[in-house]
């Protein structure tokens, strides 16, 4: 896959990730439902969280596997088990570049109102 389509491949993954309705603020939905919102919320905030120290981690282990894939792709290329390395790389990159984290930042701010730019 060229880069042009493959960015263009990622641009319409991306857009099907996006809701198909604008986001509705907590204010404005039944406030028996705040108690159930509000616990859910709790929730995703704790996970994001989480899910931000894990995305740092996997960063610092992308930027070690962009390391030793640079130094030993020659030497290794005709290797069985290189070709499982460079598979972990495309997909660690395929990963790093969905930016998960901000998707589930966005989600639970649109919950506050708040409104944050995908670009």
């Amino acid at each position: 896959m060229s880069p042009k389509s493959h960015a263009a491949a990622r641009t319409v993954h991306l857009a099907l990730m996006a809701p198909t309705h604008a986001p509705v603020a907590r204010a404005s939905l039944d406030s028996s439902k705040h108690p159930v919102i509000n616990v859910f919320l709790k929730s995703l905030k704790s996970h994001t969280r989480t899910l931000g120290a894990l995305f740092a981690q996997h960063a610092t282990e992308l930027a070690v596997l962009e390391r030793i894939y640079y130094l030993n792709n020659n030497q290794h290329r005709p290797a069985l088990f290189w070709k499982r390395v460079i598979e972990a790389r495309r997909y660690s990159r395929r990963l790093r570049s969905l930016d998960v984290h901000s998707l589930v930042d966005s989600l639970r701010r649109s919950f506050y109102g708040d409104t944050v730019d995908a670009g």
